[in-house]
């Protein structure tokens, strides 16, 4: 049996030492490494529970670079209506943007150390740097904020008439370059 007991009397009391053989602690501590394999370094597709023990490895895991993170109180009465939106964009952003919650009856000193003074407080990680989220707390406003953040800040595009469609009509600035190395140019004439 794994499991080895020894009763040994010292005085009036009973002392029960138990060992764990070789093979069990073995194996239970691949268990336990393989869970927290399965967590770093896959995209994330629910909202993650983040403690003080847990929250520098979770922000450091590179499959999960950009973090949208509610620091909540679970009396809060707006907390408890941020938690099923978040449970809805998590899946759909699994891959671009991670979603944390912690709990600032019980995290105290991460949200003492994140100046969180009212509930919900937002914020997102990209890049070792926090800041506050001050967009919508609606589902669409998460999603098209996970989105832009995580895309490819620089587009290639084949052609001036692509560009126009895909940048020039969709953002307030576009900022383009042409090399003739890269491609042909429809229309190298640029007309606003």
């Amino acid at each position: 049996s794994p499991l080895s007991s020894k009763v040994h009397k010292e005085g009036q009391q009973k002392i029960m030492i138990s060992r764990l053989s070789t093979r069990t602690v073995l194996i239970a501590a691949a268990a336990f490494a393989g869970a927290r394999a399965t967590e770093i370094g896959k995209p994330h597709s629910a909202v993650i529970p983040l403690t003080t023990k847990n929250f520098d490895d979770y922000l450091a895991d590179p499959a999960n670079g950009l973090w949208l993170l509610k620091f909540y109180a679970p009396w809060c009465g707006h907390c408890k209506s941020l938690a099923p939106v978040l449970d809805k964009v998590a899946p759909h952003l699994a891959g671009k943007m991670a979603v944390g919650k912690i709990d600032c009856t019980v995290e105290k000193s991460l949200c003492k150390k994140f100046n969180v003074r009212g509930y919900p407080t937002v914020k997102y990680y990209r890049d070792g740097t926090f800041e506050d989220y001050h967009l919508g707390r609606d589902a669409d406003s998460i999603i098209s904020f996970g989105e832009k953040m995580s895309s490819r800040a620089v587009q290639i595009v084949p052609n001036y008439k692509e560009a126009k469609q895909k940048l020039l009509n969709k953002l307030p600035v576009a900022f383009l370059v042409y090399d003739p190395d890269v491609g042909s140019v429809e229309n190298s004439s640029i007309d606003a």
